[in-house]
């Protein structure tokens, strides 16, 4: 897929040396935006500028308030701190998985995207995002980030089933009948930030209560809810890889290889050193 995307890149157009101004100090203060908003206010509007490169760096830095000359060093350290803006608390675009609060499954220790963020502006930064991904694939450079293989899987345009979301983000969503509905539950459920609770249709009051005998119709309304409540998300961050990586491209790779592309390897061995 590097390789693929890189021929992309070189087919676009010429190369665009693109510099942004980007003051990580006064981000780290809190007197300026996250050096993702940063980056964001420069580019809006202009994310084709990151098209027409190949294994070179998407864009030059200016490092305000820093002494620093940007021979490729800055470049990869801004990547780094790009990465983590995005999984930060202050931005919000990411939450952790409800395996997190409970405790259960695995991906107790990674992200989804935030359910709740979807503004015109909150997807224009998941659109970003999935450039600088694209960016990262074409140069090579790891954007490190702590995503759950469930949002690599719906990046890819696998279909998203309840067992893989078992798996990866809540294990306790369970659709089976129990031998006893617990009292008070209705046709209403918390999204993955576990805090938001949402109807689970339009055509059905969410104070209903659920009951023996409308216990199917609950279970297949919340398994749907649950199962694309990241879908506006994903589909911005698709439009932003499109911009750099062929969608058809990524058909070919399953989750863990999209995340080594983007994220690099998980494993480091000595010879990679």
């Amino acid at each position: 897929i590097l390789q693929i995307a890189q021929l992309a890149a070189i087919n676009s157009g010429k190369f665009r040396s693109n510099s942004y101004n980007l003051n990580r100090i006064g981000a780290a203060e809190g007197r300026k935006p996250p050096v993702f908003v940063q980056l964001f206010e420069q580019v809006k509007g202009k994310l084709d500028n990151f098209k027409g490169f190949s294994s070179a760096r998407a864009f030059q830095v200016n490092l305000l308030e820093e002494h620093a000359t940007d021979a490729g060093g800055p470049y990869r350290e801004v990547i780094t701190f790009l990465g983590e803006d995005m999984m930060s608390e202050r931005l919000g675009l990411f939450v952790a998985t409800p395996n997190t609060r409970s405790g259960l499954g695995v991906d107790r220790d990674l992200f989804v995207p935030n359910p709740t963020r979807t503004s015109a502006l909150d997807l224009q930064y998941y659109e970003l995002l999935g450039v600088l991904m694209g960016v990262a694939i074409v140069s090579n450079d790891a954007l490190p980030m702590d995503l759950s293989p469930f949002f690599y899987r719906l990046v890819c345009g696998d279909p998203s089933t309840l067992d893989a979301y078992n798996v990866f983000v809540d294990s306790l969503l369970r659709p089976e009948r129990p031998v006893q509905i617990v009292p008070g539950t209705t046709f209403s459920a918390y999204l993955a930030d576990g805090v938001t609770m949402v109807p689970l249709s339009p055509s059905v009051d969410a104070t209903t209560p659920v009951t023996e005998e409308n216990w199917d119709h609950y279970a297949q309304l919340l398994v749907a809810c649950q199962l694309n409540q990241f879908s506006e998300q994903v589909a911005a961050v698709r439009r932003g890889l499109e911009r750099l990586v062929p969608l058809d491209a990524l058909a070919l790779l399953a989750a863990g290889e999209l995340e080594e592309q983007v994220c690099g390897p998980s494993i480091i061995t000595v010879d990679d050193l």
